[in-house]
């Protein structure tokens, strides 16, 4: 996930950049943060941000208007306000921001700001896996699915494949309930990863599995779930 931080003034948005990774650091989760100092930067790069925190004061485009094409460019990147001119609340209801908060900024305000919009979405823990005897941190929507072996798991992200000397028993208490789903035995997938799906068939990075029979009630259900949830995610 990518963090946005669009203020004129540098050492106002490094502030809050600093902000924001402490409480990261805090909560043991990995995002990118990127600053810009103008609406017009900010726009260049919008369809890769999940999150922007957007001052209203800035020359030539203010905040409204990034906001307003914001939605028109990535309607699924969430918006939090900043400004030091509390009258301007009620004009974030056009761009219908999720949370709108006071400068100088307050860690308090953006820690509430970070758990309403990313903290609470489902996977963004980190999990240790290891490829060629080094130790990474994963952050564990990232993982497309898992597949055990004697004694150990493959985990499959992207066109990597790490290692864990686990069961998929004991793995699975580690992971993120709300986004994985043991279809079979040995085999655990992401629910966000799935590209295709037709009854006990799916298909994820191009391969197809199967549901299990004994699975296939449970699966149907938790996935419909998920995409009630966080679909649009």
């Amino acid at each position: 996930m990518i963090i946005g931080i669009c203020d004129d003034q540098p050492e106002v948005g490094k502030i809050l950049a600093e902000q924001i990774e402490e409480l990261l650091e805090q909560w043991n989760v990995l995002c990118d943060i990127r600053i810009y100092n103008t609406g017009e930067k900010l726009l260049k790069e919008i369809k890769e941000l999940s999150l922007v925190f957007l001052d209203i004061e800035m020359p030539k485009l203010d905040g409204i208007e990034v906001g307003k094409r914001i939605k028109k460019l990535a309607p699924n990147c969430k918006i939090v306000m900043a400004s030091g001119m509390v009258e301007r609340f009620e004009e974030t209801y056009a761009i219908n921001a999720v949370r709108f908060i006071t400068k100088p900024y307050n860690i308090e305000k953006v820690a509430e700001s970070l758990r309403s919009t990313i903290i609470d979405l489902p996977g963004r823990k980190t999990i240790q896996v290891y490829r060629e005897r080094r130790v990474y941190d994963m952050v564990q929507n990232e993982i497309r699915y898992i597949k055990a072996y004697n004694g150990y798991v493959e985990i499959v992200s992207g066109t990597e494949i790490y290692h864990r000397d686990i069961t998929i028993q004991k793995l699975m208490e580690l992971l993120d309930q709300r986004i994985f789903f043991q279809i079979r035995r040995g085999c655990v997938i992401n629910f966000h990863w799935i590209e295709w799906h037709y009854k006990n068939q799916l298909r994820i990075e191009g391969e197809t599995f199967t549901v299990s029979r004994r699975q296939y009630k449970e699966f149907e259900q938790r996935y419909m779930d998920y995409d009630l949830m966080y679909g649009w995610w």
